[in-house]
Parts: structure tokens; sequence; C-alpha cells
């Protein structure tokens, strides 16, 4: 173990060689070679070392100073080669202190101070100049270290933790948002010195408008306050999410929104800050040069502008954890009601509670789509289904963004939900979108004008996302339940759940002293249709038929497919007597229905069904399915195409 570790770290001691080797001809004192070729030797080695940065500095300045040496030492022009050797190390971030000054060790040889001057110059500034912005660069890292650990959004977090630290007293400190600003501030400072453009931008995206506004910038002059993109190349952004990079950018430069004249911007790059998979800003640096920003400079300002998302997405979810302790309450109770239920009308029924005691004088909607049109749900309990497409909410739940109109004597010129719609009397409204697989949204309405406030949007939002993942959770149980209980070729129950149904059908018919009866229905001579003409018309004849079955029986009535090319109807509170013509009606319906096999082949169902009653036939759930089960065997017997009971 202890050879292994030797031999691993021997590359820790081979700047010995070269360390030895320049004591040597600095004692020794041999004569000058040919400074040509040493030249050319040093020019490789800068070429070398370029290119395989595992060679360390140490290693690296040894071996160039004896070539330095053989050359003529201070004498010598590849002396001032220096210049880019330490500069390649210090752009690296290695460690260049203290060994930069080893080629001061030349003077032993040559008295001469003005070449050291010169290089000495040239190479402290660089040193400083960067070792100041690796400091900013590291304090930065650190910073986001130091948040790593938090979440992006709300959503990310424990929420039970989350209230727990809300109950406790515990509060997020509000210099923490300084300490964002500051970061943000920090991160274009540093792209400002690094990437020397003529301005530096970030705009980020109003929630209310969709808008970019200018939030901060550094430029050579004076920009646009809060200035806003609606016009020119960065328009971009509203529907792409890469980079856009323009080396020959010969408009005005008014166009890029954030200056108030012509300054012959040449260039520019902008970067796209994307969080939630979102564009929520653009980092934009530009030039008065032509073609300034190569593929070096590009992959700089996006590192840059992925520091920002990083620091946004944080700055969002401190926001928005600091917006939920305030109004705890209210988000509280309706996410400790909705996650207690999965049935949808008690989620409704939990919103609209939780919406009158935050917003007791407005009016509350929930509008969700269920096909085609939108279920419309008004606190009142009224419901409607609409076609919403002309209706400024159609807009806002298609954009994804939130509504917030303070004057819709003013400002509306479209109808709120649809052209027919009733009167709400609103002078304001709030609007969220479901931001998940449900279209919709909330919708809460005021007869005053400017009722809501900023913040409230920020809470309506939040119920909105409560509320729209509550719906997602019901809308899979019920999609779950649906499989687990439905046929999925005919779309009636299946056997499991008819069984289970029938039970409790019987038990209620004793509880209550009422009849009930049960229709079992085969399909004449299924097998033909499938040795003749497959299982794929084999499976349209079993679909049709559960079709006609479905349509011909009354609500209350329940119908499933027992098996095979079997199916049975439950009917509650159905004689015998009285469903007799509720078989022939069936019967009748299955047998003028016209297959259509291809385009030409038309071919005829029929069906045979037998019929039994509780009480009067069987007192017991096996025995009525026995009973109806022989009636329909008696009626196969007699032809097909039959009834029996």
């Amino acid at each position: 173990m202890e050879r292994k570790m030797r031999f691993k770290n021997w590359k820790d001691y081979i700047f010995i060689i070269p360390a030895v080797v320049y004591i040597l001809v600095l004692i020794l004192n041999p004569p000058v070679l040919s400074p040509l070729i040493n030249l050319i030797l040093l020019f490789c080695l800068l070429f070398v070392l370029y290119f395989y940065p595992s060679i360390d500095f140490l290693t690296a300045i040894l071996t160039f100073s004896i070539f330095v040496e053989l050359g003529g030492g201070v004498n010598f022009a590849g002396y001032y080669l220096y210049i880019p050797l330490v500069s390649i190390y210090t752009f690296r971030s290695k460690r260049v202190f203290p060994y930069f000054f080893i080629p001061l060790l030349s003077l032993i040889r040559h008295q001469s101070f003005i070449a050291p001057t010169v290089l000495f110059g040239s190479i402290l500034p660089i040193y400083y100049i960067f070792n100041s912005i690796e400091k900013k660069r590291k304090s930065l890292e650190r910073f986001v270290l130091e948040t790593q650990g938090l979440p992006n959004s709300v959503a990310d977090m424990d929420t039970k933790q989350l209230r727990s630290s809300i109950e406790e007293g515990i509060k997020i400190p509000k210099k923490l948002f300084d300490r964002y600003s500051e970061a943000v501030g920090s991160i274009l400072d540093l792209a400002f010195l690094i990437l020397k453009p003529f301005t530096v931008a970030l705009f980020i995206k109003n929630i209310y408008t969709g808008l970019f506004e200018l939030k901060k910038g550094r430029s050579k002059i004076d920009l646009i306050p809060n200035a806003t993109i609606e016009k020119g190349p960065l328009l971009y952004f509203m529907k792409e999410k890469k980079v856009l990079s323009i080396t020959d950018y010969t408009d005005n430069s008014k166009l890029l929104c954030y200056y108030d004249r012509n300054v012959f911007i040449r260039s520019f790059v902008a970067v796209p800050v994307i969080i939630d998979n979102k564009v929520e800003g653009i980092f934009v640096v530009d030039s008065r040069i032509e073609n300034y920003f190569d593929e070096l400079r590009k992959e700089i300002a996006q590192g840059f502008a992925k520091e920002i998302e990083i620091m946004l997405s944080f700055y969002s979810f401190t926001n928005r954890s600091m917006i939920e302790a305030i109004h705890f309450r209210t988000i509280h109770e309706l996410t400790q009601k909705i996650a207690n239920t999965i049935e949808r009308e008690e989620m409704i029924d939990a919103f609209f509670s939780s919406i009158e005691k935050t917003f007791s004088d407005v009016f509350s909607i929930i509008i969700y789509r269920t096909s085609r049109d939108f279920l419309i749900i008004e606190e009142n309990e009224r419901r409607y289904l609409k076609n919403i497409r002309e209706s400024i909410v159609a807009t806002a739940i298609e954009k994804g963004i939130t509504l917030k109109k303070d004057n819709l004597a003013k400002e509306m010129r479209r109808p709120l939900l649809a052209p027919d719609e009733r009167k709400f009397n609103a002078a304001s409204l709030i609007f969220s979108p479901f931001r998940g697989k449900v279209e919709g949204g909330i919708l809460l309405i005021s007869d005053r004008p400017n009722r809501f406030s900023e913040k409230e949007v920020v809470i309506v939002d939040l119920i909105s996302d409560i509320v729209s993942t509550a719906f997602e959770k019901s809308l899979l149980y019920e999609k779950e339940r649906k499989r687990a209980i439905m046929d999925g070729l005919t779309g009636l129950y299946n056997h499991r759940f008819f069984q289970e149904l029938l039970a409790k059908e019987i038990s209620q018919a004793k509880r209550e002293n009422k009849p009930l009866s049960l229709l079992m229905i085969d399909i004449d001579l299924f097998k033909n249709f499938n040795d003749e003409y497959g299982h794929q018309i084999g499976d349209k004849v079993l679909s049709d038929v559960g079709k006609i079955i479905s349509n011909s029986i009354r609500s209350s009535d329940i119908a499933a497919r027992y098996g095979g090319e079997e199916f049975v109807v439950i009917l509650p509170s159905t004689t015998l007597k009285d469903s007799i013509p509720v078989a022939e009606k069936l019967r009748s319906s299955v047998e003028s229905h016209k297959l259509l096999i291809g385009k030409h082949n038309v071919a005829n169902i029929t069906i045979s069904i037998g019929i039994s009653s509780f009480p009067e036939k069987a007192e017991a759930k096996d025995e009525l399915i026995a009973s109806a089960d022989a009636a329909l065997y008696r009626a196969k017997g007699e032809g097909r195409n039959k009834i029996s009971y």
C-alpha cells in the first residue's frame, strides 16, 4: 500500500530534475548556444505547456529557465517569453507566486537590470489583476456552494419542514435579499471586467406583463432605466431558448431597447436565463467591435448567465417561501383539506372555503377543460359548459400568464368567459392559470376597480398551483380507478366490478324490499365472426354491442362485460315482467344494427338473452347469476336471437 502511494506521487517531485540542471547551468556557466535554435525551442515548449495543462508551473518555469540561460539569460530575446508563460498559468488559476521570481536568478550570471525590470513590470500587473478577479470568482462560488442545498421552488421543498419552521417562528433573514442582489451585481461586474464589452445588461421577465425589463446593467454610457423589450432582435427570446449571437450587427442600437440613441453597436451575444424550463431573463453583452464575440467569449458569457440562473432560482425560492409564511393560514388549511381527499368535488369545496376566508368580498370561479368545452364552476354552485375560445381568459390559459385587470370598463374589449356570458358586474379581476397538465385556472372577480394588490396576485398564483396539483392527482386517481373497473374494449364495467355492484344492489334491494332483475346476454355465433373475418372484426362486434347496450338502458341501470362475448345488465327496482320489454328492446336494437366489414360487406349481429329476477327467481347473488345463465342457455337452445326467463 505504502509502495503504491509512493509511486503514485512521483510526479510531485519531477521538478527536482530541471531544478538540478538549472542550478548546474548557473554554476558552470556553459557557453551560449545558438539564440535562434533556443528561441525555436522556447516557442515549442510554450506550445507544449499551453496544450498540456497537467504540467505544474514550477516544473514548467525551471525547464523554461534552462533554455533561456543556454540562450544568453537576460541578454537573450527569449527572456521576455516569461511573460506569456506566467500569463498562461495565471489565466488557469494555477499557483504562480512566488515561483515567477525564478527568472531573477539569471542576474547571478548577467548583471543587466533592464530586461528583468521590463519583465516584472509586465508580469506583476497581470498577476494582481487576475488574482483580484479570481478572488471575486471564488467569493461567488462560495456563495453558490452555501446555497446549493436550497431547492429551486417551494414545490421542491419538504413542505412539512417549511411549515414546521413557520409555525416555530423561524423567519428568513431580510439581508438574504441583499445578498442575492449583491451576488448578481458582482456577476455583472465580473463579466464587464473580463469580457470588456461596451455594455452588460440583465433583463428579467415581468410575471404579469410577460415582457422582459432591464433590472441591472453595466455600461460605458447611461442606459434607459427599466427598459422593456418590445421590439428588435431580443424579441427572439419570446419563443426561443437558444443563445443569440450576432457578429455583424448593422441595425440601429436603439432596437436593443436599452439605449436611447444609436451608439453603433456592431456585435452582441444574448444568453437566455432559464428557470423551470422557461426563459425568465436575458443576459446581454455587446461591443462596438465587429466579430468581437468569438467562441471563447460566448462560452464565458454563457457561464455568467448560468451563475445568474442559480442566483435567480434561489431568490425565487426565498421569495415564495416568505410569501407562503405570510399567508400560511390560507395555504395551510387548503393543502390540509386537499391532501386528505382524492375526490374532486371535495377539493372544489375546500378551494371555495379557503377563498371565502381570504377574499371575503370577491366572487370566485374555477375553470377547467372537460373535453372540447370548459366547465365553469361558480362559488354559488352554478355549473355550465362554455366554449371560451374568444375570451381573455382563454388567452391567459394558452400563454400560461396571470391576468390582473384593475379597471375592466377601460381595459376589456373581449368577453370575460364567453360572448353569451351572464353579467358578473366585474370591475377588476385576477385570473391565475393552472400550470400543470390540467387546462384551466381560478378567477377572482370584484365589483370595485383596483381591488387586487400585487401581493394578492402571488397568493392567488400559489392557490392556483395547489388546486392544479390537486386536480392532477384527482384526474390520475379517476383514470386509474376507471382502468381498474372498466373494460377497455367496450367501455362497460368489467367482470370483477360487476360482481361487487351486484352484491351491493341485492343488499340494497333487500333493505328497501324492492325487486331487481338481471339480464345475461350472449352474442350469437360470435366464433364465426372471428374465424371468418379475423379478431379485429370480432373486437368491432364486441365494441358495437357494448355501445348499443349502453345507449339502450336507463342511467340507473348497470351494464358490464361478463367475459368473452357475454354481457350482463343489472336492472334495479325492476320486476321480471318489467324487464322483458327492456330485453326485447336490446335484442331488436342489436338485430337492426348493420356491421360494416370493409367497404361493402354488411353482417348482421344477433344476441340471445336470459332473464332472472330477485327475489322471484333467486335470493342470493350467485343463485341469481346461475338462474340468468340457465335462461340464456334455454334461449340458445330455442334457436338463438331469443329471450328466455
